[in-house]
């Protein structure tokens, strides 16, 4: 009998590794992160500030708070509230969802993005996704529930500015991954939700979770991610198994525009890759040679900046 109990203490001591080892990773990917400083230093990474102007940078960072129109705020599904910065344009075409990534805001990650786009003549809905910044929520969910934030929203953009008004859903990594998998949420019926943006987007969560505990921690993705996804379900109520974005978009009728960039060494291209193979009728994909994680308008900013709005040109008439 010695051997069984060994055995089962054994077993015993190895499930308690599991859980403990799975619920690390789960503190370290989904409880919310305190809001970063809200000065530039603070926002920007060296590589970008080698990239553009120092200059540069400093004028598009600080023309988002001289354009501030105002703040609104609507409610989850789930009765989070959630807030937004509104930038409106003069005699506007079209409305702009944007959508910022893991752990970050939409001002760092939408920098260069917001002016270019107002200057085009699209209201602008600067997001703060649920578990960021203003906006209320305990974990992130890698857009899982992110992505039925962006129908409310939608739903808001209707109240202010009527029904029929284009409507783009724009979003940069973990916001890349919302949008894309929102795209499945948007009702057919809909018409003015005209099409997606996606930059640098994830594929699975499940995914992209493995490969930076990998690849950044060190830390084995099996079995400790698998048991991480145990405290995502019992404490965050979303799975990491959660249909990826490239299963979202093949059910979607909207046309999406991806972006990603060759040297994205954090999300990796093969996950846009996935997406647009899987959406071959209605997806378009622009890989920005050399360009890092979220980089991409600062590698190639004419290109970038012609791809997308010679996408929006085309689809919010």
């Amino acid at each position: 009998m010695l051997w069984l109990y060994i055995s089962i203490s054994v077993l015993f001591a190895l499930a308690i590794i599991l859980f403990v080892g799975g619920y690390v990773v789960f503190l370290m990917i989904a409880p919310r992160k305190e809001k970063r400083g809200e000065g530039f230093d603070e926002q920007f990474s060296e590589y970008r500030l080698a990239i553009a102007t120092e200059e540069r940078l400093h004028s598009d960072f600080d023309w988002f708070e001289a354009h501030r129109t105002r703040e609104i705020c609507t409610t989850s599904r789930d009765g989070l509230r959630l807030m937004a910065t509104v930038i409106e344009a003069k005699e506007a075409r079209g409305i702009i969802l944007l959508f910022h990534g893991y752990k970050s805001n939409a001002r760092r990650d939408f920098c260069m993005h917001m002016k270019i786009l107002h200057d085009a003549g699209y209201h602008l809905v600067v997001v703060d996704q649920r578990s960021h910044s203003r906006s209320e929520g305990k974990y992130i969910c890698f857009g899982t529930r992110e992505s039925e934030d962006v129908v409310v929203w939608r739903e808001k953009t209707a109240e202010l500015y009527g029904k029929d008004m284009p409507v783009a859903i724009m979003g940069l990594s973990m916001g890349g991954a919302t949008v894309l998998m929102a795209s499945a949420l948007i009702d057919k019926a809909d018409t003015a939700v005209r099409c997606v943006v996606a930059d640098c987007p994830f594929s699975a969560p499940i995914d992209i979770v493995s490969h930076v505990m990998k690849n950044f921690n060190k830390i084995p993705p099996f079995p400790f991610v698998t048991f991480a996804d145990f405290w995502c379900r019992w404490l965050a109520s979303y799975s990491l198994n959660a249909p990826s974005s490239a299963d979202k978009l093949a059910q979607s009728h909207l046309p999406a525009l991806i972006f990603h960039g060759t040297a994205d060494d954090y999300v990796p291209p093969y996950h846009s890759e996935e997406v647009a193979r899987r959406s071959p009728d209605h997806a378009r994909l622009v890989l920005i040679e050399g360009a890092k994680h979220a980089e991409s308008i600062y590698y190639d900013e004419k290109r970038y900046t012609d791809e997308l709005l010679g996408f929006l040109e085309q689809h919010m008439k």
